[in-house]
């Protein structure tokens, strides 16, 4: 049974007529026309080889006796070209003789379809060549995708073995020292209690971005929207890391609009963002420096305000080449947190992934040695409060 990806594909597809004769162009066309078939004709090799390669069709139908360069020169050259070498090339000649033949096929052609053509002979084989060329697009797509899955489940592994196992390595040794330690100062049970605790914390963290990831790509995104305040998420989520600023010497510097910014998205999103960038400053940003927040109401856009949100730090910064795969799960740049925190490499990919859910962009500004600005904008904000009490 035929692939519903194929099928559209083959519906879908555009071919390319070359053929030197108007009439036989025409009547080629109008057949190709009438099964719902995109059109590219031509009459003479040159153009064909420069159409070819800008538009990439799915399919060449092929004349071969066509003055200045024949069809068997053609489709060697298409055959030669990183663009055009895998289009399947069907040569429709008169020519049938077998030595035209077997050069047709030595130059890299799939199939001939003698002149005078038949209409139901020459749609057949067009459609069957259709369906070989998209079945091989779409099984290198899956290999694709099956390779990227291995290679995720491999990354899954390794961050359950290693960012799993060492932690749990840690709080069984330790709890065993309480366990079995008599005489131990009441500072060096809170030393080790602490140390538990951290580890129990970094496990957790761990768990509950792999269950977040796993739950966006099993079950999808489905936001509940509601009203409230954005500011509020902002402060809960600066409150959660006064501790861990504190030990590293962090500041925080808020920049927010005065005014309440009464927003209609989904809040647990919205705290999930907030938290994943903050928690990303924080674990990256050197001893002692400042993280600037940024929240506002920003422009007008066609479904209502726009909000803004950024996080920015003074950290070493995100190179140009590993940007473009700063959303990618299991994710593990250059960079290196700054207080032997764990980084999951998960934090970003849900980001993007929220963030998108709710209709709106993430960006990421930065330069090695220049710290990371990321904004995330979102739309459907509902205005503020003193607009919204003058409405009747």
């Amino acid at each position: 049974m035929e692939h519903p990806f194929i099928h559209e594909k083959v519906a879908t597809s555009l071919v390319m007529a070359v053929d030197d004769t108007a009439t036989n162009l025409q009547l080629v066309g109008n057949l190709l026309r009438a099964n719902g078939f995109r059109l590219s004709l031509l009459t003479n090799g040159a153009d064909a080889l420069a159409a070819a390669k800008e538009s990439q069709p799915d399919l060449i139908l092929l004349d071969i006796a066509m003055p200045k360069m024949n069809g068997i020169e053609v489709c060697r050259r298409l055959k030669e070209m990183e663009e055009t070498r895998l289009i399947p090339v069907v040569f429709l000649t008169v020519h049938s003789d077998r030595q035209y033949i077997l050069e047709g096929f030595e130059a890299g052609a799939v199939d001939f379809v003698p002149k005078p053509f038949d209409s139901a002979e020459l749609l057949s084989r067009v459609r069957t060549h259709l369906e070989i060329k998209h079945a091989r697009e779409f099984m290198v797509h899956q290999n694709a995708e099956l390779a990227r899955l291995n290679h995720e489940k491999d990354e899954f592994l390794g961050i359950t073995s290693h960012d799993l196992k060492n932690p749990l390595s840690g709080i069984h040794s330790l709890s065993e020292l309480l366990a079995k330690t008599a005489t131990m100062s009441d500072s060096e049970r809170r030393e080790i209690g602490q140390t538990i605790f951290e580890s129990a914390a970094e496990m957790s963290e761990l768990i509950t971005k792999l269950l977040d990831i796993n739950r966006i790509e099993t079950q999808g995104l489905k936001p509940h929207i509601k009203e409230f305040v954005a500011q509020d998420v902002l402060h809960k989520t600066l409150d959660a890391y006064c501790e861990k600023t504190k030990a590293k010497s962090l500041v925080f510097v808020v920049e927010e609009d005065a005014e309440p910014i009464h927003v209609n998205t989904d809040r647990m999103f919205l705290e999930q963002i907030a938290d994943n960038l903050v928690s990303n400053a924080v674990k990256f940003s050197p001893l002692g420096s400042t993280i600037t927040v940024r929240l506002h109401n920003h422009g007008v856009v066609v479904d209502g305000i726009l909000l803004v949100f950024e996080v920015q730090d003074e950290g070493v910064g995100i190179s140009e080449e590993e940007q473009p795969h700063l959303y990618d799960k299991f994710t593990r740049l250059s960079a290196k947190p700054t207080g032997n925190e764990s980084s999951t490499g998960l934090g970003l990919a849900i980001v993007k992934r929220l963030v998108e859910a709710l209709g709106g962009k993430v960006q990421c500004t930065s330069s090695l040695g220049q710290g990371a600005v990321f904004r995330v904008e979102l739309p459907n904000i509902v205005r503020s409060s003193i607009s919204m009490v003058s409405q009747p």
